[in-house]
């Protein structure tokens, strides 16, 4: 028993240190962003206020993880939209950290669509949206959900421009951003529509024909090129494949788009079909 209680304190020691080592580690990399990130958003035809940017980093708090408390696996990151956080595990290596506070950042600047409920007379502001992915981090095994989630989707594009920026960096999301160039290739829609998409903020203008055109013009043309409901039906199957209780979407995606490069175009058709049985079934509705 005092051999375990003895362990654990050095293990505690010992993560102090490591977070401690990796704290001092973060200003600069947040300084080494603001500076490079600007280039980016210029080639990427500003897609998102530069004072939002700047504020969505300011106020943006990183936090390092013991993964004997929470593990990552080889992502070694998340993003918290309830509180504007981004943690990291501390036992990320030295030479992947500025690919991971990068690949983070980038969710915390994404667009977002902001939601209020009131309950009991407070209000609570949750976001609905965040980059390309709906929903918040719900569960993906989850049995009702009322839109499409997308987490998939979002990693992919998070990841490949974090890989843009970065130059390179160790490429997570591989299965994702496979399927994501399988999309591009198939559809022939612009990267630009995906990046103006997954950086659009919800606009509250009544005036406006759309609060969110390019989302709207992403859907519509991929739509159009796969056929109807395609993102919708493809985010159906992939849920539907995660094993219950794991938040990863790798191993689903990845049999999918085994599938696709087997099947070609009749890939959409087995799509459209696959989605609307699991529907049948119940394992996703009300989507």
């Amino acid at each position: 028993k005092h051999f375990f209680i003895d362990i654990l304190g050095f293990h505690a020691k010992e993560f102090l240190k490591k977070e401690k080592a990796l704290k001092e580690k973060i200003s600069p990399l947040k300084e080494k962003l603001k500076i490079e990130l600007p280039k980016f958003m210029e080639k990427w035809d500003n897609p998102i206020p530069q004072e939002i940017v700047e504020e969505r980093l300011e106020t943006m708090d990183v936090q390092f993880i013991d993964e004997l408390v929470a593990s990552f696996g080889e992502r070694w990151g998340e993003f918290q939209e309830e509180n504007h956080t981004i943690r990291i595990a501390a036992s990320v290596p030295e030479k992947h950290l500025w690919s991971v506070y990068v690949h983070e950042a980038l969710h915390a600047i994404s667009g977002q669509t902001e939601s209020i409920i009131t309950n009991a007379g407070l209000d609570t502001a949750y976001n609905m949206r965040v980059g390309l992915s709906f929903g918040g981090g719900v569960d993906p095994t989850r049995s009702k959900f009322t839109r499409p989630d997308l987490h998939w989707l979002n990693e992919a594009v998070t990841e490949s421009l974090a890989m843009e920026i970065v130059g390179g960096g160790y490429g997570a999301y591989k299965d994702e951003r496979e399927l994501l160039g399988m999309i591009l290739n198939e559809s022939g829609v612009s990267r630009d529509l995906f990046t103006k998409a997954y950086f659009e903020n919800y606009k509250g203008d009544k005036k406006a024909t759309h609060p969110t055109p390019a989302l709207k013009a992403l859907f519509g043309e991929i739509n159009n090129a796969l056929g109807a409901h395609f993102l919708v039906d493809l985010d159906i199957c992939i849920r539907a494949g995660v094993r219950k209780g794991d938040s990863h979407f790798g191993d689903s995606v990845g049999k999918l788009v085994k599938i696709w490069k087997d099947m070609g175009r009749s890939f959409m058709l087995f799509i459209s079909v696959k989605s609307q049985k699991i529907r049948s079934k119940g394992k996703i509705s009300d989507i």
